[in-house]
């Protein structure tokens, strides 16, 4: 997306553009960078990263080391990873991509490890 600055972090940058041994290595470091860390701007997790732009390998590595699938885009509480998937994305992603990494993103979502935020836990905007 040229000329769009995300300044987020160098996790959120290589979750978004597909390079997966950059998020390998960036997940052995010491001490281990922020999985949850928003970009300014955007408020975007590198996971939300990695399903806008449908970088599977990504996501995959960066739910193994625990990444939270309920994670929710800042300003907008009902956007999880998994409501996401491809919205970024080039032409070129195919249909059987987008499935796959959506498949997993809520195959991550029922494990059970992290639980749903429910409606008394989201924010309420614009209440009157």
């Amino acid at each position: 997306m040229k000329g769009y600055k995300h300044k987020g972090t160098a996790l959120n940058a290589a979750a978004r553009n597909g390079y997966p041994d950059i998020v390998r290595f960036l997940l052995t470091l010491d001490p281990k960078p922020d999985i949850e860390s928003k970009n300014e701007g955007w408020g975007h997790s590198p996971l939300h990263q990695a399903a806008f732009f449908v970088q599977t390998e990504c996501a995959r590595l960066l739910l193994e080391a625990g990444a939270n699938p309920f994670s929710m885009i800042e300003g907008q509480d009902h956007k999880f990873p998994s409501e996401t998937v491809g919205l970024y994305s080039s032409e070129s992603k195919s249909a059987e991509s987008i499935q796959e990494l959506t498949d997993l993103l809520q195959m991550y979502e029922n494990n059970g490890q992290f639980k749903r935020p429910g409606l008394g836990d989201l924010k309420i905007i614009n209440a009157r």
